[in-house]
């Protein structure tokens, strides 16, 4: 996972957003990454990972592993 942002700071945390209470699950957490830094992992399971970016939390996505 790359931020590629040029202006803000982001995390990639895994885990849900209920409207804007995060729900981290502690599968992975990147920490602040700034523009251009990258958070690299490796999963072992398939299966549909959720994440949000715990500064930005309306900022979600998924991870689909097959």
């Amino acid at each position: 996972m790359t931020n590629t942002d040029p202006t803000g700071v982001h995390t990639f945390t895994s885990g849900t957003v209920d409207g804007f209470t995060p729900s981290p699950d502690g599968i992975f957490d990147s920490g602040v990454l700034m523009s251009g830094d990258t958070l690299d992992r490796k999963f072992s399971q398939n299966g549909t990972y959720d994440y949000y970016c715990m500064l930005h939390t309306w900022m979600t996505g998924k991870i689909i592993v097959s």
